[in-house]
């Protein structure tokens, strides 16, 4: 016993904390439009909490691991940490390919209202924190009547998705879009031409033999499947600007000034532009679209906008 003790008092003399959270909580939820199962966990920090943080990733198949540095940071600062596998990920069940932004904001709804409707948690304040494409997420839930306590955006389209790519196409991110050596501008008028196609909401066949005929008459031979799945048909018609310009749920905005994939400069002009109170926009010098300096370690944020995020959802 006298050693045990003398080993917790060295590591207390050291500032060495030794436990961080409690055990996480384990969970599964229901899609409440399809009714898709899905897996989540919470971890709660030590002591009494008022504020349960819900991560929503950005685009393409994520499990709960994402954003560790972010979900520890909220830890330490006295917030419990929600996330959760994306449908087809971990232990979700459904498919994620044949998914869109709808389901995907269906998988969220779930996710809050099961949060929101738990004993354990009814006096909790409950918010999102997305990044990209979650931020999509969080405002299409609040499009759809969800009532967050908060909400924080990283990275998030403040515009249409479509004005997204072709804004894109002007920029270093052109290459994505590229049918060939083509310049920026006819980038932009094959993508155009093709959404017009997809917009006749022809069967897929169909629209597949319209889109290569448009495209072999340019003299273009390319794969087109990426523009006939669900999700990209949804997304080119999905703007949340109307849900920005009149949200009346304390909002943190950030974006890195140097981030290129997301029009960082457009996208806050835009936010200004809303002139929404509830809105606070920063745009954060030196980091780009995973608000870091550099680096491949997509989730590794930077510092500073650790220490942002958690230091405002204090005030909230």
């Amino acid at each position: 016993m006298f050693l045990k003790k003398s080993i917790l008092l060295f590591f207390l003399f050291c500032g060495i904390n030794l436990i961080q959270a409690a055990g996480p909580i384990e969970f599964t939820f229901r899609n409440p439009n399809d009714g898709t199962e899905l897996s989540a966990t919470l971890e709660e920090p030590v002591g009494a909490y008022q504020k349960i943080v819900i991560i929503i990733p950005g685009s393409g198949p994520d499990d709960r691991s994402v954003h560790p540095k972010l979900a520890a940071q909220l830890l330490e600062s006295g917030m419990a940490v929600c996330r959760f596998d994306d449908r087809g990920t971990g232990k979700s069940k459904g498919r994620y390919g044949e998914a869109t932004i709808q389901d995907f904001t269906y998988d969220l709804l779930g996710l809050f209202d099961y949060l929101r409707t738990s004993e354990a948690f009814a006096e909790r304040q409950i918010g999102f924190l997305g990044h990209d494409e979650g931020g999509l997420l969080a405002l299409n839930a609040l499009g759809m009547e969800a009532t967050p306590a908060f909400l924080v955006l990283l990275g998030t389209p403040a515009m249409s998705c479509e004005r997204i790519i072709f804004d894109q196409t002007e920029s270093s991110l052109n290459a994505r879009w590229q049918f060939g050596d083509e310049t920026p501008q006819e980038t932009r008028t094959y993508l155009v031409e093709i959404h017009k196609i997809l917009r006749k909401d022809l069967p897929k066949k169909a629209t597949k033999k319209e889109i290569q005929a448009y495209l072999k008459a340019n003299g273009i031979k390319y794969k087109v499947n990426k523009f006939l799945t669900p999700y990209y048909r949804y997304y080119i018609d999905f703007d949340p600007t109307e849900t920005l310009r009149f949200l009346k749920v304390p909002t943190l905005y950030l974006v890195g000034e140097e981030d290129e994939f997301m029009q960082s400069k457009q996208n806050i002009k835009r936010i200004w532009a809303t002139g929404n109170a509830f809105i606070e926009y920063e745009p954060l010098p030196g980091l780009q679209h995973y608000l870091q300096a550099s680096g491949d370690q997509i989730y590794e944020m930077s510092p500073k906008a650790l220490k942002k995020i958690c230091d405002w959802l204090a005030t909230q």
